[in-house]
């Protein structure tokens, strides 16, 4: 479905998660997860659109009793007053007539209805030791994209 929209984007796809290996099972019916990712990943499109060199990137995290997938992305970043009301219902960041506000909040509800959670955070900056202070203005202004972590109990 997504597949057109990523011909020009780089995208790294967690080894756990290609066609190809061991199956990873968390607590969640499986076109519910689709819709999750489906949400997570078109955002992340829209977000690279504009970039010179898009890149995603879906990483897999397990720990003891949960899986953590984290979809990051080189965009803009999520604007800070936007960051506290990403997960309400028809809240969005999009142009008029670009989105409806109900991917985020749907999302969320799905990794809630099965003992999940669903963040959004914007990407450290790394610090680059450039000047004798240690880095610039310019270093803290330059955007590294958003990042979305889906946490979910094992199945």
């Amino acid at each position: 479905m997504l597949r057109p929209r990523m011909k020009n984007v780089a995208f790294d796809l967690a080894p756990e998660l290609a066609d190809d290996a061991a199956p990873v099972f968390v607590r969640c019916e499986d076109l519910r997860l689709e819709q999750v990712f489906i949400n997570l990943i078109g955002n992340a499109l829209d977000a690279v659109a504009s970039c010179d060199r898009p890149r995603i990137v879906v990483e897999l995290e397990p720990r003891a009793d949960t899986i953590e997938i984290v979809v990051r992305d080189n965009g803009p970043g999520i604007p800070a007053d936007a960051l506290p009301r990403l997960f309400e219902p028809f809240f969005t960041t999009k142009e008029m007539g670009q989105g409806l506000g109900l991917g985020l909040a749907i999302s969320s509800a799905i990794a809630r209805d099965y003992g999940g959670s669903l963040a959004a955070r914007n990407r450290e900056a790394p610090i680059v030791a450039d000047g004798p202070e240690g880095g610039t203005q310019h270093d803290a202004d330059q955007s590294h994209g958003a990042e979305f972590v889906l946490t979910l109990r094992r199945a």
